[in-house]
């Protein structure tokens, strides 16, 4: 039958996807047997069901297939998986996943073949890295759909296994083993997966007077009235606040500058105790969005030693992210360009081995996540300022105004960075002009504002431009200090 399709939304398809564990690891040699012997034995050992697919593609070791029957499906499933336990020309084993749903098909005109897409094409492709090597795995959907059939395959049996969590972040679903009834069960009943809660409790959900408190201070933009708003809560706590609620308080502290309240909230959310069959255990002392808000609220105290402590501790963890490294070069940054009263010092006062390794951590955060415009900006700063000249701003923020600048009026906080990025290039008045339709169009609240403003005063203090463009930086400072 020939691999074609209809465009369009095609309803109750089962999707097979496979792939070989080793194939990365093949030498020159080893490919080219891969391809000249290997694929057309295993083509051969598949053709015949592998054509009642519609459609089906394949890419280095990655074969998809679409069908409308499960007995098909199963049928080309076991054949592939059969093929790689018997065959002797290379050492691979498979890990094939299948899955049931609708998809989109429609015809690929760069390749001028049939193809598809949509989310249950991508369940089964996130399902595979975490099949058994050698082993075939489906998700609940397909394993009911294939039994639910008025004619199912006979002598074949799903053994559960169990909620899965799939790859790349993909979510957790339930998931079988597909195989024939002569063959062996591999999943003993004491590995059937278990309810953890008693053992490793989850933290408390927040109670419906939280949440309206929380819907309150959540209309605060300014750090007055949030004030206002935080007074009394003392007695809160005492009659027993969860632990989740002291944590959005210090998100929102810190959201508008109240750094000392944030700190004494984020503290107080590791605190909160649970009772774990009478063992007291502390389920948010490690919470990582906690910990990142401390350091943060510290940091802007002038408290970089124990921020920083924080940071690093994460990064050793595991947690190594783009975040991670923005906000230890952030400590490093701070600690650099600002004295003990917390105070901008001129270029001459600002130390610069310290300020060198945040420009080098802003470098690799950009590095690990081009679309982070927050790293790119900061390390274009810290380059400018380590470097006396302007001009050696140009490459990234080039590259910035290159890259977002069709993003321009989306947000804020994008908008401020494409302003910043031109001023380091010494537009000035163009970034002044900038900095005006974005606070026009987004109306940030004036913690948002201040914050741009004091990355402009340092750039303004380390005196990198001349001295008829001082006047027309500081009409970009007094701009974001307007109150609205």
């Amino acid at each position: 039958m020939e691999n074609t399709t209809t465009q369009g939304i095609s309803a109750d398809k089962y999707i097979v996807f496979t792939d070989l564990a080793g194939f990365s690891k093949l030498t020159p040699s080893e490919t080219q047997v891969f391809a000249a012997e290997l694929i057309p034995a295993l083509y051969k050992e598949i053709e015949t069901a592998l054509v009642k697919a519609q459609p089906w593609n394949t890419w280095g070791d990655a074969l998809f297939a679409v069908f409308s029957n499960p007995n098909d499906a199963i049928e080309l499933m076991l054949l592939y998986r059969d093929f790689f336990s018997t065959t002797k020309i290379l050492s691979l084993k498979p890990r094939i996943a299948a899955h049931f749903g609708d998809v989109f098909c429609y015809h690929d005109p760069i390749l001028n073949s049939p193809s598809i897409m949509g989310v249950n094409v991508n369940t089964p492709a996130r399902l595979e890295p975490v099949t058994r090597v050698g082993e075939i795995f489906v998700t609940e959907e397909f394993q009911k759909r294939a039994i639910g059939v008025s004619q199912p395959l006979p002598n074949i049996a799903f053994d559960p296994i169990g909620e899965l969590e799939f790859a790349k972040g993909f979510g957790v679903m339930e998931v079988f083993r597909l195989r024939r009834n002569n063959e062996e069960e591999q999943i003993p009943e004491h590995l059937f997966q278990q309810k953890l809660t008693e053992a490793l409790p989850d933290v408390d959900d927040l109670t419906k007077d939280e949440k309206s408190y929380l819907k309150t201070c959540e209309g605060a933009d300014e750090a007055k009235t949030l004030n206002v708003l935080l007074e009394g809560l003392e007695s809160t706590f005492k009659t027993g606040a969860t632990g989740v609620f002291a944590m959005r308080l210090a998100e929102l502290c810190k959201q508008v500058g109240l750094y000392k309240q944030g700190e004494d909230y984020a503290r107080l959310a590791g605190e909160f105790p649970l009772n774990a069959d009478g063992i007291t255990v502390y389920p948010l002392r490690h919470d990582v969005d906690r910990l990142k808000t401390l350091a943060n609220c510290l940091s802007k105290q002038g408290k970089y030693e124990e921020a920083t402590n924080i940071m690093y501790d994460l990064w050793q963890s595991g947690k190594q992210d783009s975040d991670t490294l923005c906000m230890l070069a952030a400590q490093y940054k701070r600690k650099a360009l600002f004295d003990q009263e917390n105070k901008i010092q001129s270029r001459e006062q600002m130390d610069r081995p310290l300020l060198e390794r945040s420009y080098k951590l802003y470098l690799e955060a950009f590095r690990r996540d081009l679309d982070s415009y927050y790293a790119a900006i900061n390390a274009a700063y810290n380059g400018v300022i380590l470097s006396g000249a302007v001009k050696e701003a140009g490459k990234l923020a080039k590259y910035i105004k290159i890259v977002w600048m069709k993003d321009q009026g989306q947000n804020w906080w994008k908008d401020a960075t494409l302003a910043e990025a031109e001023m380091l290039e010494g537009g000035y008045r163009k970034s002044l002009q900038w900095f005006q339709k974005a606070l026009q169009a987004h109306n940030p609240p004036s913690f948002e504002r201040a914050s741009t403003a004091t990355q402009i005063e340092i750039f303004q203090t380390a005196g990198l431009h001349s001295p008829e463009d001082k006047e027309e930086i500081q009409k970009i400072i007094d701009l974001l200090s307007i109150k609205t």
